[in-house]
């Protein structure tokens, strides 16, 4: 694991600024650790645009989708039929 730490940030009163400065200064971290990491070509886990085969948002949003649907299922069928699994 990387822990990644940047300098302080000054919170101004314009609090969207702040945020945007926040946000643009995690940002660097988080490219920065990722490119400090050891590659591991096709880890499950690892973003594809880092050569890992991890799902895109959008496919793990399908997965999830599907997942959910499975499980809504499993439970009525529970329901009407206590002795299926």
């Amino acid at each position: 694991m990387n822990v990644a730490v940047g300098a302080a940030l000054a919170a101004s009163p314009d609090f969207e600024r702040t945020t945007a400065e926040l946000h643009d200064a995690m940002e660097l971290l988080l490219v920065q650790a990722q490119q400090d990491y050891p590659s591991e070509p096709g880890a499950y886990w690892l973003p594809r645009r880092l050569g890992g085969t991890a799902p895109t948002v959008e496919e793990a949003a399908v997965l999830d989708s599907e997942e959910l649907a499975e499980r809504a299922r499993r439970k009525a069928r529970k329901k009407t039929d206590p002795g299926h699994a």
